[in-house]
Parts: C-alpha cells; structure tokens; sequence
C-alpha cells in the first residue's frame, strides 16, 4: 500500500477511564505510540454509549481528546484524535443522538451502532432503520459478531441485504486476520466499508493496522484496501 501514507481508524476505544479501554492517559499513549507506529494518522474515539449504565458526559470525550491532543503535538506523533461513541442501540438511542447524549463520529452524520451478539435479524435490521429515519448513516460495529449474520451462508448474504438498505458495514481488523469464512465472504464480496481497530489495549484488540492493510492490499487489492482503511473513513471529515 505504497499509496497510502496513514490509515483512518473509525473505531478504538483509547480515551483513558471512560468505558474497557485505557485506564490512564499513560496507559492511552502507549497505545498512541504503537498506532503511529502502524501508519494510523486519523482516530475516532468511540467510548462505548449504553444508556442508562455509563455516566461520563459528550463534553468530558471531547475534553479528552482536546487535551490529548496537545500531548500527542508534544510528543510529536502525526495522530489526529476525533469524538464519537460506539451506541449500543435501545429504543432510546435516537432519543440520546437527538438530545446530544450519545455523540456522531467526528461530529458527522454517520453513528458507529452495536447490537448484543445474540440479537435477532429482525431486531437488528428494525433498529438500523429506526437510526436512518432521522437521518443518520448507521455503520454497524464489528459486523462479524453478530449470529444472525455469520452462521451460514444464508445468513452471510444477509450482509448484502443491510448493504441494499444504505447501511454500512464495519469489521474488526483482528478478524481479517483471523480469516474466519465470514470476513473472507464479506471481502470477497467487497460488502464491507470499513475496517477498524476496535483497540482497547496494546494487546486486546490493539492498533495493529498495518500488517492488516498489507494482507488486505495483496489477497484483495490495493484499491479496495485503501477504500477499507482511508478514503471511505475520509467522507467521515
């Protein structure tokens, strides 16, 4: 991927005491480190937003990133943070995006949704619709998770379906590597648009994009791999 200076990462759970990521900013920029370090210029932070259960403020995410910010300008690292959250949907997440609660990415007008891996077709499909009718592009988190998706081929093609409504598909860069017959569908098809980190930590799920964007580039093309990991994210700014 010589053509292809930085990555955008639309997912990565990096601003420190918020949700299962970094516990302190320390902790964050050893992760910051290391994502340099796989040619990742551009990060939406995406702290989880589960209503009712996390207590931290759209106002604290964007405090962080401000201050992180300048570390990461004092340090010298060519990373760019951005705010947003992961929304766990519920019947009120609409209500939260609407009243500002629960935050777009990078102040957009795409949401980074999640569903219970257990979640039924109908529900998650009803629940996307719900997040476009106001207006919104939902781009479903780690798409590879979900079983109503990844069983069978029949479910996989459901995928093509979510893409026919206008709904974007997310996959986690951990499970490219993994290869798993779902994300190997999913690339073969070109139906996937984005690929992200979901980083948490430098080792669980953690910024290692570019040995991912090499695999990608040389199984499935450069083209699309630079769509996956940059100029799809890019639209986002």
């Amino acid at each position: 991927m010589d053509n292809l200076e930085r990555f955008i990462d639309i997912h990565s759970h990096v601003l420190p005491g918020l949700d299962d990521g970094p516990r302190d900013v320390e902790n964050t920029m050893e992760i910051l480190r290391l994502a340099a370090m796989n040619q990742i210029g551009d990060i939406i932070c995406t702290p989880h937003y589960i209503d009712g259960k996390l207590r931290y403020t759209p106002d604290r995410i964007d405090e962080l990133v401000a201050k992180l910010n300048i570390r990461i300008i004092e340090e010298g690292l060519n990373i760019k943070l951005h705010s947003g959250n992961e929304i766990f949907y519920t019947e009120t997440a609409l209500s939260a995006l609407e009243g500002g609660q629960a935050k777009t990415l990078a102040a957009s007008d795409f949401v980074l949704v999640e569903f219970a891996p257990w979640v039924r077709w109908q529900e998650l499909i009803e629940g996307l619709f719900h997040i476009q009718s106001a207006g919104y592009h939902p781009i479903l988190a780690h798409t590879e998770r979900y079983e109503c998706l990844i069983k069978g081929r029949g479910e996989r093609e459901r995928v093509q379906t979510l893409r026919d409504y206008g709904f974007m598909i997310q996959i986690n860069a951990e499970a490219v590597m993994e290869k798993t017959k779902f994300t190997k569908y999913v690339l073969k098809n070109e139906l996937a648009d984005f690929v992200a980190t979901d980083t948490h930590s430098t080792r669980t799920r953690g910024p290692y994009l570019k040995a991912t964007g090499a695999y990608l580039s040389k199984k499935y093309g450069t083209g699309y791999a630079n769509r996956l990991l940059y100029e799809n994210a890019r639209k986002l700014f």
